[in-house]
């Protein structure tokens, strides 16, 4: 008995000694990363979402050091793969990557408008990943995320939607707010708009540019007034003719 608790408890110290070590690993790893960011490695926790009758949480996973803190203009093919889910990670509990996409239009001044507001949160959030897609050219991905107006912003958590930015007016505070209750990322700068928000990338300015779904839309209301008035004229045309032959017929019998 003696020599079965001896070689637990050896088993048990290279148990700690190996976690230990793993852990040192692990410090040593983030050794590199900034002070702010080493302290969301792996421990950002949203806000609660009912899943399946519990209350989980969205738990952000920090993905390494960014070299370009700024808004990624992406097409549909560069957002799916960046929606690559893990497949270890089987609920919005455990950490995965987390990114912050914008649905916009070119043409769209809501989109325009809240420009600016969109290229500061990458520098007030350089460990949140910002993409985004414009929508009326990559019209799978509205069926997809059910996005039916823009500009729209979802949240997504290991490659899925987990929230949707609500309010009527994406402003930079209320987007800070929307992102620290979800993942609790902190903002790292001031809520400030600066001359190189206005400059870029996601253009400030709507693109006026022909909109041929408006264009075809305007058609067929033509189309379809027109059918409706020529029928029209049609049906008085023949109504006026069956009364001229009625009047005619009344005629003729009153001379008999």
């Amino acid at each position: 008995m003696a020599d079965l608790a001896e070689r637990g408890a050896a088993a048990g110290r290279r148990l700690g000694a190996a976690r230990a070590a793993g852990r040192h690993r692990s410090d040593a790893g983030g050794l590199g990363m900034p002070p702010r960011q080493r302290e969301v490695r792996e421990e950002r926790v949203g806000g609660g979402v009912q899943l399946d009758g519990q209350t989980v949480q969205t738990v952000y996973r920090w993905a390494g050091p960014r070299t370009c803190l700024a808004l990624e203009l992406v097409n549909g093919s560069v957002l799916t793969e960046a929606l690559a889910a893990d497949s270890t990670v089987r609920t919005r509990s455990q950490p995965a990557i987390c990114l912050l996409v914008l649905f916009y239009g070119r043409s769209c001044p809501f989109s325009a408008a809240a420009a600016p507001h969109l290229n500061a949160l990458p520098r007030v959030f350089p460990d949140l990943r910002v993409l985004a897609v414009d929508a009326l050219e990559n019209g799978s991905l509205n069926t997809r995320f059910g996005i039916i107006a823009v500009p729209t912003v979802l949240l997504f958590h290991n490659g899925r939607p987990v929230a949707r930015y609500n309010q009527s007016e994406p402003t930079l505070e209320r987007l800070a707010e929307f992102i620290s209750s979800h993942t609790l990322l902190s903002a790292g700068g001031p809520l400030e708009i600066t001359d190189a928000d206005l400059a870029g990338p996601l253009p400030t300015v709507a693109e006026h540019r022909l909109d041929w779904y408006l264009v075809a839309a305007w058609l067929f209301i033509i189309v379809c007034v027109a059918c409706a008035a020529t029928r029209l004229r049609l049906w008085r045309r023949a109504a006026d003719t069956v009364r001229a032959w009625w009047l005619e017929a009344e005629q003729h019998l009153h001379e008999e």
